[in-house]
C-alpha cells in the first residue's frame, strides 16, 4: 500500500510496491482549489497521475497474493460470456433481470414438493 503526505499546498504521493500504476512517487500542486500541477520525482511535467484505490481483500494462492482488475463488459471475449450464460441462465438477454416463468416454476414445485429451506 502507498502512502501520501499533504504539505502546503502540495500533496506529495508515494506508490506502494506492488502498484500496477507508476511506481515513481508524484507531487500534485493545488491553488485555488485546482490542480496546478504534477511532477514525478524525477523533475518531469506530467498531464496526470492515477492513484490505484485502497486493496479492500485479495486473493491468495499460497503465499503469492493475487490482484483482480475491472474488466469493462466489451473487453470480456464473447466465448466466456457465452459459456457463464449457458450454465447460469440462457435467457438472461430476453428479460429484465427476472426470468418470471422460470420463477413461478421454483415457487410451483416448492409448494407441491413441500422443500422450503
Amino acid at each position: 500500500m502507498g502512502s501520501y503526505r499533504v504539505t502546503g499546498g502540495s500533496i506529495q504521493i508515494e506508490p506502494g510496491p506492488g502498484s500496477y500504476h507508476s511506481p515513481e512517487p508524484a507531487t500534485i500542486r493545488i491553488h485555488d482549489g485546482q490542480v496546478e500541477s504534477i511532477a514525478g520525482n524525477s523533475g518531469s511535467q506530467l498531464q496526470a497521475y492515477e492513484l490505484e484505490p485502497e486493496m479492500i481483500t485479495s486473493l491468495s494462492e499460497g503465499d503469492q497474493r493475487s490482484k483482480r482488475q475491472v474488466v469493462k463488459y466489451n473487453d470480456i471475449p464473447k466465448v466466456l460470456i457465452d459459456a457463464v450464460l449457458a450454465i447460469e441462465d440462457r435467457k438472461f438477454f430476453e428479460h429484465n433481470g427476472i426470468n418470471f416463468g422460470r420463477f413461478a416454476e421454483a415457487v410451483w414445485i416448492d409448494v407441491v414438493r413441500q422443500k422450503h429451506p
